[in-house]
């Protein structure tokens, strides 16, 4: 059973995360305070909608995913408990599900720079404009703008969007977006992939569609064995991992004090993944 609470701003927000009393935050419009998330690392990622041109065009995705230099990134915001993250789940995720990485994370920086320019040679035409839709504070700016820095030598001219927390979820949930900024802390692994799925609509912010992905995200939701339960788990992530409909920039530790908002805080273990959706 969820229990939910409309809280008066951002200070009610942050008292119930920080005494653990919070179990989903969906956003606010106020302004955002920084608090410490609970428990193991959270992704702080990229969404890209799949249905946009050339966003549709899987080498495009696998590209641009793979010029951001997450590293510089990291330390241009010196955001201490931070690391480069290539893998939708924590790699220090608490119930030991360990996901695939993407297929360019044991490759250096300048050689994930070459081949991104190589896969861009057929795009038809050069510049792009992308909009990148973020929350509107210093945190989400810096990266974007670290994000533009990266992409523009390959064309792509990023623009930020910058809105308060609930316009940008309503942007997300209307699809009106190319790429956008978002920070996910679920319960479960299960709950990192189900927002791609197509049963997830309308909160599918990423428009992404695979058959495969579904069919199997499904399974392990409704097999009783651990193992077979987390295989099929695996084969889920590593469809979404293999088109890049998201990618991963950094896992972020919870003393790490990033934003509140945009953390989809799912209930504890006490609350199943059924319930939870």
């Amino acid at each position: 059973r969820i229990s939910w609470r409309v809280l008066p701003g951002a200070d009610a927000v942050t008292a119930m995360v920080a005494a653990g009393e919070a179990g989903t935050i969906l956003g606010f419009d106020s302004p955002p305070a920084r608090v410490t998330a609970r428990g193991h690392s959270f992704t702080v990622r990229v969404v890209a909608n799949v249905t946009r041109p050339p966003l549709d065009k899987r080498e495009v995705r696998h590209a641009l995913a793979m010029a951001i230099d997450r590293s510089a990134m990291i330390k241009a915001l010196d955001l201490r408990g931070a690391r480069p993250a290539f893998s939708l789940v924590p790699p220090d995720f608490v119930d030991g599900y360990s996901g695939p990485r993407a297929p360019y994370a044991k490759l250096d920086q300048e050689d994930r720079v070459t081949i991104a320019g190589a896969l861009l040679l057929d795009l038809d035409a050069t510049p792009v404009d992308v909009g990148l839709a973020i929350v509107n504070d210093d945190i989400f700016r810096e990266i974007a703008e670290k994000i533009a820095g990266d992409l523009a030598p390959l064309g792509f001219r990023v623009s930020p969007i910058a809105e308060s927390a609930d316009a940008h979820e309503r942007r997300l949930i209307a699809g009106d977006f190319d790429l956008a900024i978002s920070a996910s802390a679920p319960a479960d692994a299960y709950q990192y992939l189900f927002p791609f799925s197509q049963t997830a609509i309308p909160w599918n912010v990423g428009r992404y569609s695979d058959i495969a992905f579904d069919e199997n995200l499904t399974a392990s939701d409704t097999e009783r064995d651990p193992g077979w339960q987390t295989e099929k788990l695996r084969q889920a992530d590593e469809i979404l991992n293999q088109d890049q409909a998201v990618w991963p920039l950094m896992s972020v530790k919870p003393e790490a004090n990033f934003l509140a908002h945009q953390l989809a805080i799912f209930p504890r273990a006490s609350v199943s993944k059924r319930t939870a959706r």
